[in-house]
């Protein structure tokens, strides 16, 4: 059996970051790193970082054909 998951991108806000690491830690694929470039690889669009971040440094985006779309769950937590 194949699933299917969607990908996206994680941008990280390094000015409303208090690297507190709970993104980080709970990321299941890794994407995240505030030490450094956030979204560098798939993200699955869990969301799991964006509901546990303190500050609402996170946005999740959706890669498309046109482009890249921000993803309408992370716009309610900001």
């Amino acid at each position: 059996m194949m699933v299917r998951v969607a990908k996206g991108r994680v941008h990280l806000d390094h000015a409303r970051c208090n690297q507190c690491g709970e993104c980080e830690e709970l990321c299941p694929t890794g994407v995240l790193d505030l030490s450094g470039e956030s979204g560098i690889g798939d993200c699955i669009l869990c969301r799991y970082c964006i509901v546990t971040c303190p500050v609402s440094a996170l946005s999740v985006y959706r890669k498309g054909a046109s482009g890249e779309s921000r993803s309408g769950f992370s716009s309610a937590f900001q």
